[in-house]
């Protein structure tokens, strides 16, 4: 008989070791979650960082962080000017926007317009056909579209820079 007890009494030393095993187990991938939640940001209230944040885990400076929407200025009407085209005259029609984060750079554009438009049209004008006709032509044209702007914004001392310009018309004939 004694043998009998001493099995169920190990039998139930094993149960009672099981259940104190997975209670720990338990324990440690909760604090272990816990304390991925809180150094993501998570459980401190920014999400937006946490989202945001690279898989490295290393956030950005928010100074380099663009923190404002875009404000866009349509140049319209579109610009148009003659070109080289092998040897004869082309057409280049171009549809502008310019886009900045902060009004005061928009409205000195805005204000500025008659020498930024002028600036283009002698920038465009001085394009040919073979430079625009690839997507890397059209990608340089475009910086340099975007040096001219704010070489202008430059000369009159505007509280900024244009962030960046878009085509939204393009059409070479």
């Amino acid at each position: 008989m004694a043998t009998v007890s001493l099995n169920k009494r190990q039998a139930g030393l094993a149960t009672w070791l099981i259940i104190v095993m997975t209670a720990i187990v338990v324990v440690l991938i909760g604090i272990g979650s816990v304390a991925g939640l809180y150094y993501s940001g998570y459980l401190r209230g920014d999400q937006a960082a946490a989202a945001t944040a690279p898989e490295g885990g290393a956030t950005e400076d928010s100074a380099n962080a663009p923190s404002k929407p875009p404000i866009y200025l349509p140049l319209e009407p579109a610009l148009v000017v003659n070109f080289d085209r092998h040897g004869r005259v082309g057409y280049l029609q171009a549809g502008l926007q310019l886009m900045a984060r902060e009004q005061s750079v928009i409205d000195a554009a805005q204000a500025n317009l008659p020498m930024i438009r002028n600036s283009l049209l002698i920038l465009l004008s001085a394009q040919s056909y073979a430079e625009l006709s690839s997507r890397e032509g059209k990608e340089q044209l475009r910086q340099k579209t975007l040096d001219e702007v704010n070489g202008v914004l430059d000369r009159v001392d505007a509280p900024g820079h244009i962030e960046a310009v878009y085509f939204t018309a393009f059409v070479m004939q």
